[in-house]
């Protein structure tokens, strides 16, 4: 079965790569666009191309038909040696297979997103990082607690699934919006951590505006040592409200900041639309 599934993702990496040369060589494709996620989202017509034909390290079957003919478990040992083999997403007819068994899937990913592996190779985060990956893509709600544990959780060796984690959240929208208000409200500190958890709801929020959020990210600033971070989540949350707060802010401290936060703030607040050249004399 390992020799099977190796053969499987072997070929599947193959398949994508000699799609992408083609596409490089023929200019319909240039490299700087191959940078960051899209370089990661295969070809749909290249993918099915592969999952209908037959492999003889399959014993003669299809990808498609090869991973129709397995169990949950036998699944699962695909998806784990797929999320560290495969250069890709995972394709499709896997993932779909695997949606098919509901909240036994869903339960074994939130539980798969927690593990780390004993090996110190740079596979260590491989399967976590595509259970979280995928988690986000089904916008499974269920997910949403443990998904804030493992940000909460997380150390600076592990801050690529913090960060997946924000983009799962991020794709789960909505039924984030509260957990995430309510880790924050009760962080006495505002460190790393909650920037990771700032930087979902306001990413949640650019989508879906509430007064509840932009209280939340205010409140949050004020608990922040780092104010150019909250002034720029601020920012990006794009509420109007927070060019009069940041202004009143730089007005009541401005003896205790120092002139490089105070002059950064300033750039936000007029990138926002806002007036500061009344603030400008008594910085200089």
């Amino acid at each position: 079965m390992e020799n099977k599934i190796k053969a499987l993702f072997e070929s599947y990496n193959l398949t994508i790569e000699e799609n992408f040369n083609k596409a490089l060589e023929a200019g319909i494709l240039k490299e700087e666009s191959m940078a960051g996620n899209a370089f990661l989202k295969p070809n749909p017509e290249a993918v099915e191309q592969w999952s209908k034909s037959a492999l003889k390290e399959l014993d003669g079957l299809t990808p498609d038909e090869f991973i129709k003919s397995l169990g949950f478990e036998e699944l699962i040992e695909v998806f784990k040696t797929g999320s560290i083999i495969s250069d890709w997403d995972l394709p499709d007819i896997l993932l779909d297979r695997l949606k098919g068994f509901g909240e036994r899937t869903v339960d074994l990913f939130i539980n798969l997103s927690k593990e780390r592996s004993t090996d110190d190779g740079q596979d260590l985060f491989c399967v976590p990082q595509m259970a979280i990956q995928t988690l986000g893509n089904w916008k499974i709600e269920k997910a949403v607690g443990p998904l804030i544990e493992i940000i909460c959780m997380s150390e600076e060796a592990e801050d690529l699934l913090a960060e997946e984690a924000v983009n799962a959240l991020a794709q789960i929208g909505k039924p984030a919006v509260q957990p995430l208000i309510s880790a924050l409200e009760t962080s006495e500190l505002v460190e790393d951590v909650q920037e990771y958890l700032m930087e979902a709801l306001v990413r949640i929020g650019r989508m879906e505006k509430q007064d509840s959020i932009y209280r939340c990210l205010k409140n949050t600033f004020l608990k922040m040592d780092n104010k150019v971070v909250g002034a720029e989540y601020l920012a990006d949350y794009n509420d109007q409200r927070a060019i009069t707060f940041l202004r009143g802010y730089i007005e009541k401290n401005m003896q205790n900041m120092d002139k490089e936060t105070i002059q950064y703030i300033l750039l936000v607040i007029k990138r926002m639309g806002g007036i500061i050249d009344d603030l400008l004399p008594s910085i200089y």
